[in-house]
């Protein structure tokens, strides 16, 4: 009996040995692979975590993020948000306004997502930021108006099941799904769970100031978006290098669907609005990033997911730098043939890509 118990133990310790040193980057970075028509965003340097573009084509980016793993390229200043209108190829990102009533000194920005509400009969936008101030964790509301580029507060949603949100989805005009990437309060945990999944993160779902657990058991619960029709959520789960499809109820619990395996670890979800493709900001390895500022950048690899619900998923590279160009990218955002590649604390890309049409 002792026999077994130990070689249990020693294959769990090797298996977990051979997942660490997978995420943090031991094994060899993808070749470089750039689309021919891409440029660098000037006045970027500082981050552009994520990216939610509206229907009219214009870009929502939060930008200086700061977190204990992640180089601050800012100085301190406070993140901001910012609006491209894709639609004009010689547009530069403006920042926004806060409403006066908007503690604005303390932001930083994580996860957006956007939500066009028509509740009273005219089209207004909502935007739905994840915000760590002073390191907490919170979800802040904002009505947008891109006319006066100000952001204007509605409110802030703090919940005991939402310690350490992540990413977010909205869904309707006080509901959302939210990615926990962990729930220990320990500091030394949660770095641990990015070289070794702990497998204790989680999605939760709010609504009207109830929250619920709705899909558990995650190593690294990051990026999260909804599909076309409404049907189906995807969550990244970074550290296990996979993006995890799930099916939505009607009372929006979630069944895992199936999962899709990849070779980078995926950060931010976008979804194209007409095909439904997977759009993902990735990660190559961690250890680059674990120790910045050595000779090893963090680089940068961008995946799409085309038919992401279907039987057969297909995983196609768009994009992959060994961090001379872009830095650990982590989302990538298309508008027909628009394509917006952004990074966690580095710079922003601009893509034109062909317009295919898709069959799943």
């Amino acid at each position: 009996m002792w026999k077994k118990t130990i070689l249990t133990i020693i294959g769990f310790l090797l298996e977990n040995i051979m997942r660490m040193r997978m995420n943090l980057g031991y094994f060899p970075v993808s070749a470089n692979i750039k689309p021919e028509s891409c440029r660098l965003i000037e006045n970027m340097g500082f981050g552009s975590e994520d990216i939610t573009i509206i229907p009219s084509g214009v870009a929502l980016i939060s930008t200086g993020l700061k977190s204990q793993i992640i180089p601050d390229l800012s100085g301190g200043k406070p993140g901001k948000m910012y609006f491209l209108d894709l639609n004009d190829d010689d547009a530069v990102p403006v920042p926004f306004d806060f409403s006066a009533d908007f503690n604005s000194m303390n932001f930083n920005p994580h996860g957006i997502s956007h939500f066009m509400d028509h509740s009273d009969g005219a089209e207004k936008i909502l935007l739905f930021v994840v915000n760590h101030p002073n390191h907490d964790s919170q979800v802040d509301i904002f009505h947008v108006n891109l006319e006066s580029k100000l952001l204007i507060y509605q409110k802030t949603v703090q919940h005991d099941l939402l310690p350490h949100i992540n990413n977010i989805v909205a869904v309707g005009i006080d509901a959302f799904y939210a990615t926990n990437n962990h729930i220990s309060e320990e500091e030394t945990t949660f770095l641990l769970s990015f070289v070794m999944p702990m497998n204790d993160a989680n999605v939760i779902f709010y609504n009207d100031n109830k929250a619920v657990v709705v899909a558990h058991g995650l190593g690294m619960a990051n990026g999260i978006n909804l599909s076309p029709d409404g049907r189906h959520v995807y969550v990244a789960d970074s550290t296990n290098k996979e993006v995890k499809v799930m099916k939505r109820k009607e009372d929006n619990s979630l069944s895992l669907q199936k999962v899709i395996k990849l070779h980078v670890l995926p950060d931010n979800i976008e979804v194209d609005r007409k095909t439904g493709s997977l759009w993902i900001g990735c990660l190559p390895s961690l250890w680059p990033l674990v120790f910045y500022g050595t000779k090893h950048s963090p680089g940068s690899e961008v995946v799409r997911i085309d038919c992401p619900s279907s039987a057969e998923p297909s995983v196609t590279t768009i994009y992959s730098n060994n961090g001379s160009e872009l830095q650990s990218s982590s989302v990538a955002a298309r508008h027909e043939s628009h394509l917006l590649i952004g990074t966690v604390f580095h710079r922003m890309m601009r893509c034109t890509l062909p317009i295919i049409p898709l069959e799943c």
